[in-house]
């Protein structure tokens, strides 16, 4: 689904000062309650040196039958040496798929053709084929698999057909209309090639074994049964013109505010790579400014965010890294440019002390700012309970600080897990943001935020809709942005709607929004909180 990115506020108010947080916001996990069940399958009877099963899962929220309420499709995989075990009992794990019927889910993985029995890890739901229906495209560590949503009613497997079956060990999925010719193209990262060793590798794994190149799918359009039809060029396209990386997280934005789509690449012990888009109609084309933009971090990138943290209408980056790293909070400059942050307090600084994965943002509390939430895990896993981390919260500051208070909101009720992917949604249709998180070896979490006091709004654009733009300004002048994109966290794809936090502030003097290249979509004046607007 469309990741709601980017929050900037200006306002002649003084600046939020600790003292003002909102006491009363807390995340309670409600996963048995709402009928989740799920649990990722790896490692199940013991821990294993298996490089894929420890990438853990995605986590997709998708609308699959336009009803309003999002559903959920997450990934799963056996480890090595265990698929044995699971075949003689039956019950070899597969991807599942739950329905969302106002608040409570049903599990319609059988219904839906949606149980893949393969070594999955990550997952984007968009409408490929611009059909009106969100479909998955599911990244595994063997072949990509495009399940095509069918009338709302079921998916059928198209990924051999539409040409997106890239062979080998993929991870990170994200969509965008990276052409503008009004087509959902897709970029995959590819990872590393377990049957192809590097004797000479002076450095651990991943160096040890060859990596994959990086995919780009260009949309070429429908054929006779109206299913998309793709060619892969990513060479032609300017990416990894050095070489294949160790391709992770992905995530595709408008990095320096032009109006078309750039990409974000988070490396594995290589530095992470910005593609500015040079691209006409029909042909791609991109540009590598990793280093000349300061978005080159080198560490083991993973999870990675676009969020405006510091209130300057720029699009900032936040990407989780190996523990005793440092995850790189980067803050944007014009033209673009990204510098690391020296005010972001603990938020980068736990990846000293942790391995990141998944990093989502949304305004949790709804007090008209983005904040974080990060999963982490240890890796290798030597054990499920030693290589669990704590889920970590860090409320965002109009100082541009980034304070951690993970227990102050329930967090260490949560028991330490060995997290991998989270994927935010409002997914009782509340008004406020709820997250899901999914963990090696361990059943699903589903964040639900309560207690906040204050105002919101949301506005559905009906299906995703990468590089959608929309401002609301409140009565008293301040001003907040929001962006979505297609896929990102890490292998995870979330809510599609814009959500705004309204604080005590109860209308909205405007809201407009615009698509990537500015077209007015829809335009309001004097709108009440607490309610969806819905473009037209």
């Amino acid at each position: 689904m469309l990741l709601v990115i980017g929050a900037s506020c200006s306002s002649s108010n003084e600046p939020e000062s600790a003292d003002s947080v909102d006491e009363s916001f807390r995340f309670v996990d409600v996963a048995s309650d709402v009928g989740l069940d799920a649990s990722h399958s790896a490692f199940r009877w013991a821990p294993s040196m298996d490089p894929v099963a420890m990438m853990g899962g995605g986590a997709c929220w998708i609308d699959i039958d336009q009803d309003g309420w999002l559903d959920l499709f997450l990934t799963d995989t056996w480890s090595d040496g265990e698929w044995g075990q699971w075949d003689s009992e039956g019950e070899l794990p597969t991807s599942r798929l739950y329905r969302n019927e106002s608040g409570s889910f049903t599990e319609v993985t059988t219904d839906w053709n949606a149980g893949l029995q393969a070594r999955a890890l990550g997952c984007v739901a968009a409408d490929m084929n611009a059909d009106g229906l969100t479909d998955i495209f599911v990244t595994t560590s063997r072949e990509n698999v495009l399940l095509w949503n069918v009338d709302g009613e079921r998916f059928e497997d198209g990924s051999e057909q539409a040409g997106v079956d890239g062979y080998g060990w993929h991870a990170g999925a994200a969509v965008g209309d990276l052409d503008g010719d009004g087509l959902m193209d897709l970029v995959v990262t590819g990872y590393a090639d377990p049957n192809r060793p590097r004797p000479e590798a002076s450095t651990g794994f991943p160096n040890t074994i060859e990596p994959i190149e990086d995919l780009v799918y260009r949309n070429v359009g429908v054929d006779q049964d109206g299913r998309s039809q793709f060619e892969e060029v990513a060479q032609a396209a300017g990416l990894e013109s050095d070489g294949a990386e160790y391709g992770l997280g992905v995530l595709i934005f408008d990095a320096d505010e032009d109006g078309d789509l750039d990409i974000h690449i988070a490396n594995d012990t290589q530095p992470n790579r910005l593609y500015l888009n040079e691209s006409v109609t029909s042909s791609i084309r991109f540009r590598e400014v990793g280093e000349a933009a300061g978005a080159d971090d080198p560490n083991s990138g993973m999870g990675i965010a676009a969020v405006d943290l510091d209130a300057d209408g720029l699009l900032d980056l936040f990407v989780t890294n190996l523990a005793g790293q440092g995850h790189a909070d980067l803050r944007s400059a014009p033209a673009p440019g990204f510098g690391y942050s020296p005010n972001s307090s603990g938020a980068a600084r736990r990846g000293l002390d942790a391995t990141g994965w998944g990093v989502a943002h949304g305004d949790f509390d709804l007090d008209g700012d983005s904040d974080l939430l990060v999963a982490s895990g240890k890796i290798p896993i030597t054990s499920l309970v030693e290589s669990a981390e704590s889920l970590a919260y860090f409320t965002n500051f109009s100082d541009e600080r980034l304070v951690d208070r993970s227990e102050a909101v329930g967090l260490g009720e949560v028991s330490p897990r060995n997290g991998r992917s989270i994927a935010v949604a409002d997914y009782d249709n509340d008004g406020d943001l709820d997250a899901l998180v999914t963990a090696i070896g361990e059943p699903v979490v589903l964040l639900e935020s309560r207690g906040s006091s204050n105002n919101w709004l949301s506005i559905d654009p009906g299906s995703p809709m990468p590089g959608l733009h929309a401002i609301v300004t409140l009565a008293d002048g301040t001003q907040i942005r929001r962006t979505t994109t297609t896929g990102s966290s890490w292998l995870s794809s979330e809510d599609h709607r814009l959500n705004f936090g309204f604080g005590s502030n109860t209308v909205a003097s405007s809201v407009l929004v615009t698509d990537r290249e500015g077209t007015v979509l829809g335009e309001w004046s004097d709108v009440s909180s607490g309610q969806t607007l819905r473009l037209p």
